[in-house]
C-alpha cells in the first residue's frame, strides 16, 4: 500500500490513503516546486508497484506533473478537475496576453488528451471537456454524513423562516447588488429569512450586505 501526498510548499509526506496509487497535489504553480513533486513521485514509481497516478486541481499545474510522469513512465493517469481550467470565471478579469491564453489552452488540451481518465464535478464541465478527452466521468462533490453528524444533535430550524444557504467562496466579482436589494425589500414585508454562507465571503460582498441592512439576518 502506497500513497504520496506532495504538498509542494512543504516537505513531502507519506500517508496511507489508497492502495497502489500515487496522489500528487500541488500548492504552488512555481516550476521549481513542480520539479520537486516530480522527483518525489519518480522515487516512488521506481521503487513501488503503482497502479495509477491521480492529479487534482486547481491549481491545474498539478496536471502538468501528472503529464510528465505519464510520458516518462507510461503509468495509468487520472486527472481530476474540481474547477474549469481556461474557462474559470476569473480569467476574464486577469490581465492575460493572447499568447498566454493560447499556451494555457494548449496545455489544457494536452492534459485532456493524454490522461487515461478525466473526472469532473458536473455535467457542464463534462460537456466542456468531453470532445478532447479519452474517457471522462462526473464525480460530484459530496460528503459522508457520519463524518459530520455522528454524536451530534440535529439542528432545528424555525419552520416559518426561509433559509438561503450559499456553499463555496463568494468573490467580489460575483457580487450581485440587486439581489441584496430584493432581499431587503422582502424583509420589509415581514418575510422571515436567514442567509447562511459556508466558505469565504469577500469584504466587498459583506459591505453590500451591510449597506442593504441585512447584517442581522446573515451568518458567516
Amino acid at each position: 500500500i502506497i500513497a504520496v501526498g506532495v504538498a509542494l510548499a512543504m516537505k513531502p509526506e507519506m500517508s496511507a490513503t489508497m492502495a497502489g496509487i500515487v496522489h500528487v497535489q500541488a500548492e504552488s504553480v512555481e516550476v521549481t516546486q513542480g520539479a520537486i513533486a516530480v522527483a518525489q513521485a519518480e522515487k516512488i514509481l521506481k521503487k513501488e508497484k503503482v497502479d495509477a497516478i491521480i492529479t487534482t486541481g486547481p491549481p491545474h499545474s498539478t496536471h502538468l506533473i501528472g503529464l510528465e510522469l505519464k510520458e516518462k513512465f507510461g503509468v495509468k493517469w487520472i486527472a481530476d478537475f474540481r474547477d474549469p481550467w481556461t474557462g474559470i470565471f476569473y480569467n476574464n478579469i486577469l490581465p492575460r496576453t493572447e499568447s498566454t491564453k493560447q499556451k494555457d489552452k494548449e496545455l489544457e488540451t494536452k492534459v485532456l488528451k493524454t490522461a487515461d481518465m478525466i473526472t469532473v464535478i458536473s455535467p457542464g464541465m463534462k460537456r466542456e471537456f468531453e470532445s478532447r478527452a479519452k474517457k471522462i466521468e462526473v464525480v460530484m462533490n459530496g460528503f459522508d454524513e457520519e463524518d459530520f453528524f455522528k454524536n451530534q444533535e440535529p439542528r432545528t430550524n424555525n419552520q416559518d423562516e426561509f433559509v438561503i444557504r450559499y456553499v463555496g467562496n463568494l468573490m467580489a466579482s460575483q457580487n450581485v447588488e440587486v439581489f441584496w436589494k430584493v432581499i431587503n425589500e422582502l424583509r420589509n414585508t415581514n418575510f422571515q429569512l436567514r442567509i447562511e454562507f459556508v466558505g469565504r465571503v469577500d469584504d466587498v460582498v459583506k459591505q453590500s450586505i451591510a449597506e442593504n441592512g441585512l447584517t442581522n439576518c446573515v451568518q458567516y
